[in-house]
């Protein structure tokens, strides 16, 4: 969408402008489908700026949403976000737990490219856990199963999780 394309050329407030303005649509619609969608995205936006309580927020809210409308495909990745956060305030245990949910969530929902970056976080919660072996196991699986994937991006973000460890 419009507020994706600012996002990735980094016009913040275009695309903060623009999102407001769909998530105001989805909202007077009640299409809670996009409202999840949507909550994803501000999660992904204050997760990469390190704003951790407002990640936080907006990958719950995109969980329920997606529970409450029924559409489940990125319900993985808002996990995977809240376990990236969790990771990054050291509260190791709720990261695990939300990585568990990740990968069930994207077997139920056979969504490779988010399991593939869920093993990739994993690998990078037993790195810095000073797991090395669990750390380079699941880097692998993480490599194998974006490799399957067939997406660049995913496949980059592999095995630069790989080459951090």
């Amino acid at each position: 969408d419009l507020g994706n394309l600012y996002r990735n050329t980094e016009n913040f407030d275009k695309y903060i402008t623009a999102h407001k303005k769909s998530e105001e649509i989805a909202l007077l619609i009640k299409d809670y489908t996009i409202v999840s969608i949507l909550d994803g995205n501000w999660g992904a936006f204050y997760r990469n700026r390190g704003e951790w309580d407002s990640a936080t927020y907006f990958f719950t809210k995109a969980i329920d949403n997606s529970r409450k409308s029924g559409y489940r495909k990125y319900i993985g990745s808002s996990f995977n976000g809240l376990a990236e956060v969790y990771r990054h305030q050291g509260r190791f245990k709720e990261s695990r737990q939300f990585l568990d949910s990740a990968i069930r969530a994207n077997e139920e929902q056979a969504n490779r490219t988010e399991m593939a970056y869920s093993y990739t976080l994993l690998a990078k919660l037993f790195n810095e856990l000073n797991h090395p072996d669990s750390a380079i196991y699941f880097s692998r699986k993480g490599i194998i199963t974006a490799r399957a994937t067939a997406r660049a991006v995913s496949i980059s973000s592999s095995y630069t999780g790989m080459a951090e460890i």
